[in-house]
């Protein structure tokens, strides 16, 4: 739209549409002005054309004014974000004042951590991810990380496989995988450690509440028992006690295959026969049951096989 000079014009002149035309260009239009077009608080004028103008109401809150999909005219939308152009490698984020701000990537494994509500954020190390108090966080099969409640006093987080949440359990004798014959214990931290096993015949001793234990020859100060007790070994293998006989009395073998008792010294006890050296004896006749005599108290009759003998 061209506009002429400027003119004086006297009162009550009449201003005829030549006049306004004049000033206006051959084309002008008074309908074709700003002040002509708009109607309500917020319109927006843009031009259709040469000496032509449109209104654009206002938008909706929180709308930007941008060009249409044809590239012809304005019009109020939203951002997309596809439709943002920054920086290389970039996150955005309002700051206080409500105004975009740019922030670059940070390296390599860091995580995006927020500083506050009044701080902008930024890029730091894993530590500084916070989650609810007694948690445990792992990565689930989307990648996402996840809160895990810790467990009950003495269980361990055990894997339930690569497609499976962790969990808290206890600890069962198939849960611990080791070297090959090896004993576990634990340490003063502890520790799980193992142990091998020892050579045949040893037997695991302990060392104290501040020292590994270990396998050991078993020593006769490493068996405790009762008190005034003989220890054997029964048919099984295993130890077992037998109670201190009677004054006098003597430990005596009833086989390989029963187990030992204490006797009386003397005469013939549950059928015992005894051994003895004379240098003479004779015999005094067949008897069917032994004398009540016993040995070391005087000259009394002993046996042999089934007859008795007398001292000579």
């Amino acid at each position: 739209m061209t506009w002429t000079g400027g003119a004086t014009r006297a009162t009550g002149d009449v201003i005829t549409a030549a006049i306004w035309n004049s000033f206006m260009g051959a084309t002008g239009s008074i309908d074709e002005t700003a002040p002509a077009k708009v109607t309500t608080a917020g319109d927006v004028v843009y031009a259709t054309g040469a000496n032509a103008l449109s209104r654009l109401g206002i938008g909706s809150a929180a709308q930007v004014l941008k060009t249409n999909s044809g590239a012809t005219a304005p019009e109020w939308g939203s951002v997309a974000a596809t439709e943002v152009t920054a920086g290389n490698h970039k996150v955005f984020y309002s700051n206080g004042s409500g105004a975009v701000q740019e922030l670059t990537l940070g390296a390599d494994g860091t995580a995006l951590v927020g500083n506050g509500a009044t701080s902008a954020p930024t890029f730091g190390n894993i530590t500084d991810i916070k989650g609810g108090n007694d948690k445990i966080l792992y990565t689930n099969n989307t990648g996402v990380t996840t809160e895990l409640a810790l467990g009950a006093a003495g269980t361990v987080l055990a894997a339930n496989g690569a497609t499976s949440a962790p969990a808290f359990e206890n600890v069962t004798a198939t849960d611990i995988n080791g070297g090959n014959w090896k004993v576990f214990y634990t340490d003063g931290s502890g520790d799980v450690n193992e142990l091998a096993a020892g050579a045949a015949g040893t037997f695991i001793a302990g060392n104290g509440t501040s020292a590994a234990p270990a396998f050991e020859n078993v020593a006769a100060t490493d068996i405790n028992g009762g008190n005034w007790k003989v220890l054997y070994t029964s048919a099984t293998g295993d130890v077992t006690e037998l109670a201190l006989g009677a004054a006098g009395t003597v430990l005596t073998s009833q086989g390989a295959t029963t187990a030992p008792h204490f006797v009386s010294g003397g005469g013939d006890p549950a059928g015992e026969s005894e051994i003895i050296t004379v240098q003479s004896f004779k015999p005094v006749g067949t008897r069917t049951a032994p004398s009540t005599v016993a040995h070391g108290s005087g000259y009394g009759p002993w046996r042999y096989n089934t007859n008795w003998y007398n001292w000579s």
